[in-house]
């Protein structure tokens, strides 16, 4: 199911705005996001846009993961929302 999610969401990140700030657990996001990126290896628990809670599988750090969500759940991380 992450994976098929995080795959759906893949064609559809071409050249996104950038905004790239830290967010701390459970804080609410009011956009879309689109891909997020970690410092280092973990997982992130993630609301979808249908409401679904998942936790992703351990995601690679440095790398821009897809993803449509409306809310993050981590130590920190930091995200890449596109307007």
């Amino acid at each position: 199911m992450t994976q098929n999610l995080f795959a759906s969401q893949a064609p559809g990140l071409t050249a996104p705005l950038l905004h790239i700030f830290d967010i701390l657990p459970g804080e609410p996001l009011a956009y879309v996001t689109r891909a997020i990126l970690l410092a280092e290896e973990g997982t992130v628990t993630l609301t979808t846009l249908g409401g679904e809670t998942v936790t992703t599988l351990p995601l690679a750090p440095g790398v821009w993961h897809p993803v449509m969500a409306t809310a993050v759940g981590a130590a920190t991380v930091r995200i890449q929302g596109g307007c």
